[in-house]
């Protein structure tokens, strides 16, 4: 999507998704792939654990595949289109390989696209002023097509698909389309109000190192003290105090507990 541009510092930047919004880009490319056909439901009931029951048209859900001893070969996220269409966010390399050994009247077709991620508290209203409508309809896990016809003139007309969805469970939204409209849009998000997420380990709004890893159950408690060996095998071993807390590690309000009427409107009246 170009190169990398920062705006201010990384201390402000660190802080935007606490007291403004970010926006990330860096899963765009070939990153959408279109399940379609009379077995697509049938083809992805056989890869995922997901139950699709209730999977109606417009809703998303976290798609876990496994393989045969029932460990996880990949996961994205998985939105029904039509009955008969889904796309799946995602590494495809498992996907592809159960495609060509499972022989279904299933095609799958690979998309260039942008996909940026925008979140924090004015998200929504970020979002609003861009697309110059309300998408305070939009529930979790749900997507629609929007048009970008908002604060910036030169992408007005633009076609967008909006999805309110974030990996923290804090309000966040994607925003997906063809990768030849990325940089513009990218570029009056920007202009409507956002900062750039930053991919440092040091966190400016706790003043603390965050680290993600896999720890045995026994020592997995909120509270527990541990040593950290931090280094490279048969290198120098560094022990680190550390100790272990919440997954994700912040302070925001849940999507449940975000009560969108009482963000003021970032579309335009009239």
């Amino acid at each position: 999507m170009g190169p990398c541009t920062e705006y201010t510092v990384t201390q402000q930047e660190s802080m935007s998704w606490k007291h403004g919004c970010y926006i990330h880009s860096g899963l765009s490319g070939p990153m959408k792939h279109v399940i379609a056909g009379p077995q697509a439901l049938e083809f992805l009931t056989r890869l995922c654990i997901n139950g699709f029951e209730t999977f109606p048209v417009g809703s998303s859900k976290h798609a876990v595949m496994l393989n045969a001893r029932g460990l996880i070969t990949t996961h994205g996220l998985l939105q029904r289109e039509a009955e008969d269409r889904f796309g799946f966010f995602g590494f495809p390399g498992w996907l592809l390989y159960q495609h060509a050994e499972m022989g279904l009247d299933v095609e799958i077709e690979t998309l260039e696209i942008y996909n940026f991620q925008i979140g924090g508290p004015t998200s929504l209203q970020t979002l609003e002023r861009v697309t110059g409508e309300s998408l305070r309809d939009l529930q979790f896990l749900r997507f629609r097509p929007t048009q970008l016809n908002g604060t910036v003139g030169e992408i007005a007309g633009i076609g967008s698909e909006v999805s309110r969805i974030g990996m923290a469970g804090t309000l966040s939204y994607e925003l997906h389309g063809p990768l030849e409209d990325g940089p513009r849009i990218y570029d009056a998000i920007v202009a409507a109000g956002v900062g750039v997420a930053s991919g440092t380990a040091y966190s400016y709004y706790f003043r603390e190192v965050l680290s993600h890893c896999t720890i045995d159950l026994a020592c997995a408690t909120i509270g527990t003290e541990v040593i950290v060996q931090w280094g490279e095998y048969g290198g120098p071993i560094k022990d680190v105090r550390a100790t272990v807390a919440r997954y994700p590690y912040l302070e925001a309000p849940r999507y449940r507990d975000v009560d969108l009427a009482a963000i003021p409107s970032g579309a335009a009246s009239g």
